[in-house]
């Protein structure tokens, strides 16, 4: 689950995520996430709020940014 690959979200501060993104409809932070391996990568990722059938939902996409975020860091030094 969720909770499982980006270790910034926990049961905690879910409820706060979700009516925060059901006021705003969509939001794109840059966050860590694991992969199956328990390797950690940069990551792009947009959540957006939807009403669907008198049910809500949240559907997120994430893009790999680490080779983004390691070009970054070499501009810098």
């Amino acid at each position: 689950n969720i909770f499982d690959i980006d270790k910034s979200l926990n049961e905690e501060n879910w409820p706060q995520l979700w009516e925060h993104l059901k006021k705003v409809r969509s939001n794109t932070i840059e966050t860590t996430h694991l992969t199956k391996t328990g390797v950690e990568i940069s990551v792009e990722a947009t959540a957006s709020f939807l009403e669907f059938n008198d049910t809500d939902y949240i559907i997120a996409y994430t893009r790999q940014i680490t080779d983004r975020k390691r070009a970054e860091e070499a501009l810098k030094e």
